[in-house]
């Protein structure tokens, strides 16, 4: 597992050198004057997230991107997630060729689902 993360991280770098637009994606997260965290509403106040900015779906169809496994679905880009059916294009470089909106409970963190795809 290990293995196919530095595989993937290598590959991520390859076609995302763009060091500013990576950072974009890190949520940032602060901790008390004290240093101490607790499981408490206050210490949950100072967390604050950056929203990442959604690419539009005209400028993802035709692009290629690396599809990695999250556990629970495929999903390329950070913003699209696979059908359970293309399980077969996990940890491979694919090429969008058409997207669909997600209107289910996910449509947050994956607002588009590949509806069609080949391999790039």
């Amino acid at each position: 597992m290990l293995c196919n993360f530095i595989k993937w991280f290598g590959h991520y770098v390859e076609q995302h050198p763009n060091k500013e637009e990576n950072l974009s994606f890190h949520c940032i997260i602060t901790t008390p004057q004290s240093g101490q965290v607790k499981a408490d509403k206050k210490a949950v106040q100072g967390v604050t997230t950056k929203k990442k900015e959604i690419p539009t779906k005209e400028s993802l169809i035709g692009s290629t991107g690396f599809v990695i496994n999250t556990g629970k679905v495929g999903q390329v880009k950070g913003c699209c997630k696979l059908m359970p059916e293309d399980k077969q294009f996990m940890f491979k470089t694919i090429r969008i060729l058409e997207l669909k909106e997600n209107d289910g409970s996910d449509s947050e963190q994956y607002p588009y689902i590949v509806s069609k795809l080949e391999l790039a």
